[in-house]
């Protein structure tokens, strides 16, 4: 067992080790369950995914913190912040965090095992003066954090990594060790919105359903009954259906069931809006739409914004401060998602926030026209405000004299 001490944290060759996972263990990822729930299906990360809504509130959440740039800050001493660009961490996390993973993929990949297995690793090889190198995953289900002393420690195929070589982006924990997989706690739902699929795909794949049946007055042999099955289905399955002829006295009775297209659509909502309610997502961004308006779409996507992204933004900034800075930067410099990237497909919002930005002079032309990718431009650096606003205690009357302060 190789214990690495963070009083000296410097070994090499560990990247390639750590992610020499045998092929069985990488299929585990997707065969391992969480047993067979009450609908009688075993849930998993690969029966799960089968499920539109689960598959569409995953790739969301991912995509979405994926998509936002990050940058490093430092606080200066008379309050300003100014952007780091040349530090070993912001190349990781901007251009290149491994040898086979772009920074979007790696932080989808990375958020996407937080919300099926509960937790994200990633080992950081660093060179001899501690600067990361690189980010690799590393498969959250043969990683074990455990809690000794006042550190967590992390056991991975036999070998126990210090912290400062794990990156952990943990999920909902109730030991601040390990965090808990959301598909975990949501399998008994999930177990039937799956048996509803596949009682659903089975229901119509002869292309009808059985909403009655044949009556006959006299007994028929097992031959006679085979061939009237044989016809009646050759005349009434398929999409195009067909006119059956019933003789010697036959009936056809309808199913007194209610109706079962209808029971189908209400269960596909309703299981749809569990898992939005698992993930925190509006269903409206799972495509159920039954409840939408309007009026309340662009309420609910703020929503999404506030309580689900943030959260997720909050958890990945101070892991990333943890871990990829020196204890000397960690007291003036900090990680920042950029969320303002969410407008980027809404221009007309977009271009009402950076008017309003400038208008009251918190931002220059110069700094709007660069996060639209536009060249500066002369004079642009200056802060503009509309002359009509004035400090309250520079106020002057009619005839322009100022009103010193405390008078009326």
């Amino acid at each position: 067992m190789l214990v690495l001490n963070s009083r000296f944290p410097f070994i090499h060759n560990v990247e390639e080790r750590a992610v020499n996972i045998p092929q069985a263990t990488w299929d585990s990822w997707w065969d391992t369950g969480y047993g067979t729930n009450t609908a009688g299906l075993t849930v998993n990360e690969n029966s799960a995914l089968k499920h539109s809504a689960y598959w569409r509130a995953v790739n969301l959440i991912s995509s979405q913190m994926a998509s936002f740039p990050i940058g490093l800050f430092k606080r200066l001493p008379n309050g300003n912040t100014e952007e780091i660009l040349n530090h070993p961490a912001v190349r990781l996390l901007t251009r290149q965090p491994n040898n086979i993973m772009t920074p979007f993929i790696w932080k989808e990949s990375s958020q996407a095992n937080v919300l099926t297995k509960g937790n994200a690793y990633s080992y950081i090889n660093r060179d001899n003066r501690g600067n990361p190198l690189s980010l690799m995953m590393m498969d959250s289900s043969e990683m074990k954090p455990k809690v000794e002393g006042n550190q967590i420690v992390y056991e991975f195929f036999n070998e126990t990594f210090d912290p400062y070589f794990i990156l952990h982006i943990p999920g909902l924990s109730f030991d601040g060790a390990r965090g808990k997989s959301v598909l975990e706690a949501a399998a008994e739902s999930m177990g039937v919105g799956l048996a509803m699929q596949k009682y659903s795909a089975n229901f119509y794949k002869n292309g009808a359903k059985q909403s009655g049946f044949l009556s006959h007055p006299m007994a028929l042999s097992e031959q006679a009954r085979l061939g009237l099955r044989k016809s009646f289905d050759k005349n009434i399955k398929g999409p195009e259906g067909g006119t059956m002829v019933l003789d010697e006295g036959m009936k056809y009775v309808p199913n007194s069931t209610p109706p079962i297209d209808q029971q189908l659509l209400q269960l596909k909502q309703f299981s749809v809006q569990e898992i939005a309610r698992w993930f925190g997502i509006p269903p409206f961004l799972l495509f159920e739409e039954s409840r939408s308006t309007f009026t309340n779409i662009q309420d609910q996507g703020l929503s999404f914004i506030i309580y689900t992204l943030t959260q997720w933004v909050e958890r990945w900034e101070a892991e990333l401060r943890a871990k990829l800075l020196t204890e000397d930067e960690r007291n003036d410099h900090f990680f920042k998602f950029n969320m303002d990237s969410l407008m980027r497909g809404n221009p007309v919002d977009r271009a009402n926030y950076h008017a309003k930005m400038a208008e009251y002079g918190f931002v220059s032309i110069n700094e709007v026209r660069r996060k639209e990718d536009l060249n500066s431009i002369d004079g642009g650096y200056e802060h503009l405000i509309q002359v009509n606003r004035q400090p309250l205690n520079t106020i002057r009357d009619g005839k322009g004299i100022e009103v010193p302060p405390g008078t009326s």
